[in-house]
Protein backbone atom coordinates (compact mmCIF):
# COMPACT_ATOMS: atom_id res chain seq x y z
CA UNK A 1 0.00 0.00 0.00
CA UNK A 2 1.29 3.70 -1.12
CA UNK A 3 2.39 6.00 2.21
CA UNK A 4 0.12 8.30 2.66
CA UNK A 5 1.04 12.11 1.83
CA UNK A 6 1.03 14.59 5.07
CA UNK A 7 -2.42 15.52 3.99
CA UNK A 8 -3.45 11.57 4.84
CA UNK A 9 -3.43 11.01 0.99
CA UNK A 10 -1.32 9.19 -1.51
CA UNK A 11 -1.80 11.78 -3.96
CA UNK A 12 -2.82 15.19 -3.11
CA UNK A 13 -5.96 15.64 -5.03
CA UNK A 14 -7.66 12.35 -3.66
CA UNK A 15 -9.01 11.33 -0.21
CA UNK A 16 -8.92 6.91 -0.53
CA UNK A 17 -5.92 5.09 -1.26
CA UNK A 18 -6.27 1.58 -2.90
CA UNK A 19 -4.18 -1.25 -3.14
CA UNK A 20 -4.26 -3.37 -6.31
CA UNK A 21 -2.79 -6.20 -7.83
CA UNK A 22 -3.95 -7.82 -11.21
CA UNK A 23 -5.97 -10.92 -11.60
CA UNK A 24 -4.89 -14.38 -13.09
CA UNK A 25 -7.70 -14.83 -15.71
CA UNK A 26 -11.22 -14.71 -14.09
CA UNK A 27 -9.59 -14.43 -10.79
CA UNK A 28 -11.47 -12.38 -8.24
CA UNK A 29 -9.50 -9.23 -7.71
CA UNK A 30 -9.17 -7.54 -3.72
CA UNK A 31 -9.20 -4.33 -3.60
CA UNK A 32 -8.03 -2.34 0.23
CA UNK A 33 -9.44 1.00 0.23
CA UNK A 34 -8.34 3.54 2.84
CA UNK A 35 -10.02 6.87 3.74
CA UNK A 36 -9.31 9.31 6.54
CA UNK A 37 -11.65 9.90 8.87
CA UNK A 38 -11.79 12.78 11.58
CA UNK A 39 -9.73 15.46 12.10
CA UNK A 40 -6.51 16.19 13.02
CA UNK A 41 -3.53 13.95 12.21
CA UNK A 42 -5.96 11.35 10.30
CA UNK A 43 -6.85 7.66 10.90
CA UNK A 44 -7.68 5.36 8.51
CA UNK A 45 -10.67 3.51 7.86
CA UNK A 46 -10.09 0.36 5.75
CA UNK A 47 -12.33 -1.50 4.00
CA UNK A 48 -11.73 -4.78 1.65
CA UNK A 49 -13.20 -5.00 -1.54
CA UNK A 50 -13.12 -8.79 -3.21
CA UNK A 51 -14.96 -8.27 -6.90
CA UNK A 52 -14.70 -11.79 -9.34
CA UNK A 53 -14.18 -10.08 -12.93
CA UNK A 54 -14.15 -12.66 -15.77
CA UNK A 55 -11.49 -13.39 -17.96
CA UNK A 56 -10.45 -10.57 -20.50
CA UNK A 57 -11.33 -7.54 -18.11
CA UNK A 58 -7.44 -6.54 -17.79
CA UNK A 59 -7.03 -7.42 -21.91
CA UNK A 60 -5.59 -4.46 -23.36
CA UNK A 61 -6.26 -5.41 -27.17
CA UNK A 62 -10.08 -5.91 -25.97
CA UNK A 63 -10.25 -2.17 -24.57
CA UNK A 64 -8.56 -0.73 -27.66
CA UNK A 65 -10.90 -2.52 -29.83
CA UNK A 66 -13.85 -1.82 -27.82
CA UNK A 67 -12.95 2.02 -28.32
CA UNK A 68 -11.69 2.57 -24.61
CA UNK A 69 -7.55 3.22 -25.67
CA UNK A 70 -7.01 5.70 -22.68
CA UNK A 71 -8.73 3.49 -20.14
CA UNK A 72 -5.91 0.56 -22.05
CA UNK A 73 -2.99 3.11 -21.97
CA UNK A 74 -3.96 3.72 -18.31
CA UNK A 75 -3.80 0.02 -17.10
CA UNK A 76 -0.50 -0.68 -18.99
CA UNK A 77 1.45 2.44 -17.89
CA UNK A 78 0.14 1.82 -14.48
CA UNK A 79 0.73 -2.27 -13.71
CA UNK A 80 3.92 -1.81 -12.68
CA UNK A 81 2.87 0.83 -10.02
CA UNK A 82 -0.45 0.64 -9.21
CA UNK A 83 -2.66 3.81 -8.85
CA UNK A 84 -5.68 4.71 -7.73
CA UNK A 85 -6.25 6.11 -11.72
CA UNK A 86 -5.44 2.59 -13.02
CA UNK A 87 -8.12 1.28 -10.71
CA UNK A 88 -10.93 3.62 -11.24
CA UNK A 89 -9.63 3.25 -15.65
CA UNK A 90 -10.39 -0.90 -14.96
CA UNK A 91 -14.08 0.30 -13.83
CA UNK A 92 -14.92 2.08 -15.90
CA UNK A 93 -14.29 -0.55 -18.45
CA UNK A 94 -16.25 -2.44 -16.63
CA UNK A 95 -19.05 -0.37 -16.74
CA UNK A 96 -19.02 0.52 -20.50
CA UNK A 97 -18.25 -3.24 -21.46
CA UNK A 98 -19.16 -7.05 -20.56
CA UNK A 99 -17.83 -7.40 -17.61
CA UNK A 100 -20.39 -5.20 -16.04
CA UNK A 101 -23.18 -7.73 -16.95
CA UNK A 102 -20.78 -10.61 -15.33
CA UNK A 103 -21.31 -8.21 -11.92
CA UNK A 104 -24.82 -8.09 -11.72
CA UNK A 105 -26.54 -11.01 -13.94
CA UNK A 106 -30.05 -10.80 -12.41
CA UNK A 107 -30.49 -7.00 -12.03
CA UNK A 108 -28.81 -6.80 -15.84
CA UNK A 109 -31.40 -5.25 -18.50
CA UNK A 110 -31.62 -7.43 -22.05
CA UNK A 111 -33.03 -6.16 -25.38
CA UNK A 112 -34.02 -9.26 -26.75
CA UNK A 113 -34.48 -7.93 -30.24
CA UNK A 114 -32.28 -5.95 -32.94
CA UNK A 115 -30.62 -6.46 -36.05
CA UNK A 116 -28.17 -5.29 -37.53
CA UNK A 117 -27.28 -5.24 -41.65
CA UNK A 118 -24.93 -3.33 -43.77
CA UNK A 119 -24.77 -1.97 -47.58
CA UNK A 120 -22.98 -4.50 -49.80
CA UNK A 121 -23.84 -7.37 -47.87
CA UNK A 122 -25.04 -10.12 -50.28
CA UNK A 123 -28.85 -10.48 -49.79
CA UNK A 124 -31.41 -13.00 -49.96
CA UNK A 125 -33.12 -13.94 -53.68
CA UNK A 126 -36.57 -13.49 -52.34
CA UNK A 127 -36.81 -10.40 -49.87
CA UNK A 128 -39.71 -7.88 -49.14
CA UNK A 129 -37.42 -5.31 -48.32
CA UNK A 130 -34.03 -4.01 -48.06
CA UNK A 131 -32.83 -1.32 -46.31
CA UNK A 132 -30.29 1.73 -48.08
CA UNK A 133 -28.27 2.22 -44.75
CA UNK A 134 -26.03 0.63 -42.57
CA UNK A 135 -26.42 -1.07 -39.03
CA UNK A 136 -23.85 -2.41 -37.52
CA UNK A 137 -22.93 -3.73 -34.14
CA UNK A 138 -20.99 -0.92 -32.87
CA UNK A 139 -23.92 1.22 -33.79
CA UNK A 140 -26.06 -0.58 -31.85
CA UNK A 141 -23.61 -1.47 -28.42
CA UNK A 142 -23.10 2.37 -28.56
CA UNK A 143 -27.03 2.58 -28.62
CA UNK A 144 -27.03 -0.09 -26.07
CA UNK A 145 -25.11 2.23 -23.78
CA UNK A 146 -26.71 5.02 -24.32
CA UNK A 147 -30.05 3.47 -23.05
CA UNK A 148 -28.84 1.29 -20.37
CA UNK A 149 -29.04 -1.99 -21.48
CA UNK A 150 -26.51 -4.59 -20.91
CA UNK A 151 -26.94 -7.05 -23.43
CA UNK A 152 -28.79 -7.77 -26.31
CA UNK A 153 -29.95 -10.45 -28.90
CA UNK A 154 -29.20 -10.18 -32.75
CA UNK A 155 -31.74 -11.61 -34.78
CA UNK A 156 -30.95 -12.35 -38.58
CA UNK A 157 -33.08 -9.89 -40.68
CA UNK A 158 -35.03 -11.53 -43.40
CA UNK A 159 -33.36 -9.95 -46.42
CA UNK A 160 -30.23 -11.35 -45.76
CA UNK A 161 -31.91 -15.07 -45.76
CA UNK A 162 -29.30 -17.69 -44.67
CA UNK A 163 -26.27 -16.43 -44.74
CA UNK A 164 -25.45 -15.91 -41.07
CA UNK A 165 -21.98 -14.37 -41.27
CA UNK A 166 -22.72 -10.95 -40.83
CA UNK A 167 -24.21 -11.77 -37.94
CA UNK A 168 -22.16 -14.58 -36.12
CA UNK A 169 -19.00 -11.45 -37.35
CA UNK A 170 -21.55 -8.78 -34.84
CA UNK A 171 -21.34 -11.87 -31.88
CA UNK A 172 -17.74 -12.20 -32.12
CA UNK A 173 -17.24 -8.38 -31.33
CA UNK A 174 -18.95 -8.53 -27.87
CA UNK A 175 -19.55 -12.54 -26.93
CA UNK A 176 -20.47 -11.83 -23.43
CA UNK A 177 -22.73 -9.29 -24.18
CA UNK A 178 -24.84 -10.65 -27.24
CA UNK A 179 -26.30 -13.71 -28.42
CA UNK A 180 -28.00 -14.57 -31.87
CA UNK A 181 -31.16 -16.09 -33.59
CA UNK A 182 -30.06 -17.48 -36.87
CA UNK A 183 -31.74 -18.50 -39.85
CA UNK A 184 -31.36 -21.73 -41.51
CA UNK A 185 -32.15 -23.76 -44.00
CA UNK A 186 -34.81 -26.51 -43.10
CA UNK A 187 -32.13 -28.80 -43.93
CA UNK A 188 -29.67 -27.64 -42.21
CA UNK A 189 -27.56 -30.24 -40.17
CA UNK A 190 -26.70 -31.07 -36.49
CA UNK A 191 -23.01 -30.05 -37.26
CA UNK A 192 -24.30 -26.87 -38.83
CA UNK A 193 -26.00 -26.09 -36.03
CA UNK A 194 -23.56 -26.89 -33.31
CA UNK A 195 -21.12 -24.91 -35.27
CA UNK A 196 -23.34 -21.78 -34.84
CA UNK A 197 -23.87 -22.56 -31.28
CA UNK A 198 -20.62 -22.33 -30.73
CA UNK A 199 -20.27 -18.94 -31.98
CA UNK A 200 -23.28 -17.25 -29.96
CA UNK A 201 -26.24 -18.45 -31.73
CA UNK A 202 -29.71 -19.37 -29.59
CA UNK A 203 -32.57 -20.32 -31.59
CA UNK A 204 -33.22 -19.80 -35.15
CA UNK A 205 -36.00 -17.64 -36.52
CA UNK A 206 -38.65 -18.60 -39.11
CA UNK A 207 -39.87 -15.07 -40.70
CA UNK A 208 -42.76 -16.76 -42.71
CA UNK A 209 -44.25 -13.52 -43.68
CA UNK A 210 -45.36 -13.58 -46.81
CA UNK A 211 -44.71 -17.47 -47.30
CA UNK A 212 -46.41 -21.20 -46.91
CA UNK A 213 -46.60 -22.46 -43.96
CA UNK A 214 -44.36 -25.38 -43.74
CA UNK A 215 -45.39 -29.09 -43.17
CA UNK A 216 -43.58 -29.46 -39.76
CA UNK A 217 -44.33 -33.10 -39.75
CA UNK A 218 -42.64 -33.92 -42.90
CA UNK A 219 -39.29 -34.48 -43.94
CA UNK A 220 -36.72 -32.66 -43.69
CA UNK A 221 -38.21 -30.76 -41.18
CA UNK A 222 -38.30 -33.48 -38.08
CA UNK A 223 -35.06 -33.96 -37.99
CA UNK A 224 -34.06 -30.01 -37.84
CA UNK A 225 -36.58 -29.11 -35.09
CA UNK A 226 -35.44 -32.66 -33.11
CA UNK A 227 -31.54 -31.16 -33.54
CA UNK A 228 -33.12 -27.32 -32.07
CA UNK A 229 -34.29 -29.63 -29.12
CA UNK A 230 -31.19 -31.30 -28.24
CA UNK A 231 -29.08 -28.14 -28.64
CA UNK A 232 -31.99 -26.32 -25.81
CA UNK A 233 -32.55 -23.59 -28.49
CA UNK A 234 -35.33 -21.83 -29.46
CA UNK A 235 -37.69 -21.75 -32.66
CA UNK A 236 -38.60 -17.67 -33.33
CA UNK A 237 -41.56 -17.20 -35.03
CA UNK A 238 -42.78 -13.98 -36.94
CA UNK A 239 -45.76 -14.12 -39.25
CA UNK A 240 -49.50 -12.97 -38.69
CA UNK A 241 -51.95 -13.60 -35.45
CA UNK A 242 -54.47 -15.23 -37.79
CA UNK A 243 -51.86 -18.17 -39.11
CA UNK A 244 -50.27 -18.65 -35.25
CA UNK A 245 -52.23 -21.80 -34.62
CA UNK A 246 -50.95 -24.33 -37.96
CA UNK A 247 -47.28 -22.89 -36.88
CA UNK A 248 -47.03 -22.95 -32.87
CA UNK A 249 -49.07 -25.86 -32.82
CA UNK A 250 -47.26 -28.21 -34.36
CA UNK A 251 -43.64 -26.73 -32.99
CA UNK A 252 -44.63 -27.54 -29.70
CA UNK A 253 -45.87 -31.03 -30.34
CA UNK A 254 -42.07 -31.14 -31.63
CA UNK A 255 -41.11 -30.65 -28.23
CA UNK A 256 -39.37 -27.38 -28.79
CA UNK A 257 -39.75 -23.78 -27.00
CA UNK A 258 -41.30 -21.19 -29.10
CA UNK A 259 -40.86 -17.36 -28.95
CA UNK A 260 -43.52 -15.21 -30.66
CA UNK A 261 -42.63 -12.16 -32.57
CA UNK A 262 -44.30 -8.80 -31.29
CA UNK A 263 -47.52 -9.48 -29.21
CA UNK A 264 -48.07 -12.43 -31.81
CA UNK A 265 -49.15 -9.72 -34.62
CA UNK A 266 -53.00 -9.23 -34.04
CA UNK A 267 -54.35 -7.84 -36.85
CA UNK A 268 -54.97 -3.68 -36.62
CA UNK A 269 -58.54 -4.12 -37.29
CA UNK A 270 -59.36 -6.67 -34.18
CA UNK A 271 -56.73 -5.95 -31.79
CA UNK A 272 -56.81 -8.70 -28.92
CA UNK A 273 -59.95 -9.99 -30.44
CA UNK A 274 -58.05 -11.44 -33.39
CA UNK A 275 -59.03 -15.80 -33.26
CA UNK A 276 -55.33 -16.26 -33.40
CA UNK A 277 -54.38 -13.67 -30.47
CA UNK A 278 -56.49 -15.54 -28.93
CA UNK A 279 -55.05 -18.64 -29.97
CA UNK A 280 -51.73 -17.47 -28.52
CA UNK A 281 -52.98 -17.00 -25.12
CA UNK A 282 -54.09 -20.69 -25.23
CA UNK A 283 -50.66 -22.05 -26.01
CA UNK A 284 -49.12 -21.71 -22.73
CA UNK A 285 -50.19 -25.03 -21.16
CA UNK A 286 -46.93 -26.42 -22.09
CA UNK A 287 -45.11 -23.62 -20.60
CA UNK A 288 -43.00 -23.54 -23.75
CA UNK A 289 -44.40 -20.48 -25.60
CA UNK A 290 -42.70 -17.13 -24.77
CA UNK A 291 -43.92 -13.73 -25.91
CA UNK A 292 -41.83 -10.86 -27.44
CA UNK A 293 -43.85 -7.94 -26.10
CA UNK A 294 -42.47 -5.64 -28.38
CA UNK A 295 -42.75 -3.49 -32.31
CA UNK A 296 -46.19 -2.60 -31.42
CA UNK A 297 -45.67 -0.02 -34.05
CA UNK A 298 -45.63 -2.86 -35.98
CA UNK A 299 -49.27 -3.84 -35.38
CA UNK A 300 -51.42 -0.67 -36.22
CA UNK A 301 -50.45 2.38 -37.48
CA UNK A 302 -51.06 6.06 -35.80
CA UNK A 303 -51.25 4.56 -32.20
CA UNK A 304 -53.61 2.07 -33.19
CA UNK A 305 -50.85 -0.66 -32.47
CA UNK A 306 -49.88 0.55 -29.17
CA UNK A 307 -53.34 0.69 -27.98
CA UNK A 308 -53.87 -3.01 -28.62
CA UNK A 309 -50.22 -3.48 -27.08
CA UNK A 310 -51.78 -2.14 -23.98
CA UNK A 311 -54.30 -4.42 -23.95
CA UNK A 312 -52.64 -7.69 -25.15
CA UNK A 313 -49.83 -6.84 -22.36
CA UNK A 314 -52.06 -7.78 -19.43
CA UNK A 315 -53.51 -10.76 -21.42
CA UNK A 316 -50.28 -12.45 -21.89
CA UNK A 317 -48.90 -12.30 -18.36
CA UNK A 318 -52.17 -13.44 -16.67
CA UNK A 319 -52.27 -16.54 -19.68
CA UNK A 320 -49.02 -17.34 -20.19
CA UNK A 321 -47.27 -15.82 -17.03
CA UNK A 322 -45.02 -13.35 -16.03
CA UNK A 323 -41.86 -15.27 -16.57
CA UNK A 324 -42.98 -16.45 -20.52
CA UNK A 325 -42.46 -12.12 -21.91
CA UNK A 326 -39.50 -10.40 -23.03
CA UNK A 327 -38.88 -7.68 -24.35
CA UNK A 328 -37.60 -6.50 -27.52
CA UNK A 329 -36.38 -2.86 -28.97
CA UNK A 330 -36.80 -4.20 -32.58
CA UNK A 331 -33.76 -1.82 -33.60
CA UNK A 332 -33.17 -0.18 -35.94
CA UNK A 333 -36.73 0.15 -36.57
CA UNK A 334 -36.34 -1.33 -40.51
CA UNK A 335 -39.43 0.75 -42.72
CA UNK A 336 -40.58 2.83 -39.46
CA UNK A 337 -37.08 4.95 -39.05
CA UNK A 338 -38.52 7.80 -39.15
CA UNK A 339 -41.19 7.55 -36.52
CA UNK A 340 -39.23 5.60 -34.31
CA UNK A 341 -36.12 5.55 -32.03
CA UNK A 342 -34.70 3.42 -29.16
CA UNK A 343 -36.04 6.02 -26.47
CA UNK A 344 -39.50 5.92 -27.63
CA UNK A 345 -39.91 2.22 -27.46
CA UNK A 346 -38.06 1.44 -24.02
CA UNK A 347 -40.19 4.41 -23.18
CA UNK A 348 -43.48 2.54 -24.04
CA UNK A 349 -42.15 -0.56 -22.14
CA UNK A 350 -42.17 1.65 -18.79
CA UNK A 351 -45.45 3.44 -19.84
CA UNK A 352 -47.14 -0.34 -20.45
CA UNK A 353 -45.55 -2.28 -17.55
CA UNK A 354 -45.72 0.44 -15.04
CA UNK A 355 -44.84 -2.49 -11.70
CA UNK A 356 -40.88 -1.99 -11.52
CA UNK A 357 -41.12 -5.60 -10.57
CA UNK A 358 -42.82 -7.08 -13.75
CA UNK A 359 -40.63 -4.64 -15.68
CA UNK A 360 -37.05 -6.18 -14.15
CA UNK A 361 -38.66 -9.70 -14.79
CA UNK A 362 -39.19 -8.97 -18.51
CA UNK A 363 -36.29 -7.20 -18.89
CA UNK A 364 -33.91 -9.06 -16.84
CA UNK A 365 -34.51 -12.17 -15.69
CA UNK A 366 -36.74 -13.72 -17.42
CA UNK A 367 -34.45 -13.18 -21.04
CA UNK A 368 -31.07 -14.47 -18.91
CA UNK A 369 -32.35 -17.64 -18.86
CA UNK A 370 -34.25 -18.13 -22.36
CA UNK A 371 -31.12 -16.62 -24.48
CA UNK A 372 -28.81 -18.41 -22.00
CA UNK A 373 -26.69 -15.16 -20.50
CA UNK A 374 -24.45 -17.60 -18.37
Amino acid sequence: MRTPNRNGCSQSRCATRLRYAPPKASAPVRYHVGSPIGKGKPRWLRLELTVAFPAGFHDLAELKTRGHPSMANDLANDRARPTRRAVTAGLLAAAAGPPFAALAQSSAPIDCHAHIFRRGVKLADVRRYAPDYDATVADYLRVLDENGITRGVLVQPSFLGTDNSFLLEGLSAAPTRLRGIAVVEPTATKEELAELDRKGAVGIRLNLVGLPIPRFDEAPWPALLKSVVDLGWQVEVHREAKDLEPIVAPLLRAGVTVVVDHFGRPDARLGVEDPGFRYLLTAGVQRRTFVKVSAAYRNGKDGVGEATALKAYPLLRDALGLDRLVWGSDWPHTQFEAVENYKKTRAFLDAMVPDAAEREAILSKNPAALFRFG
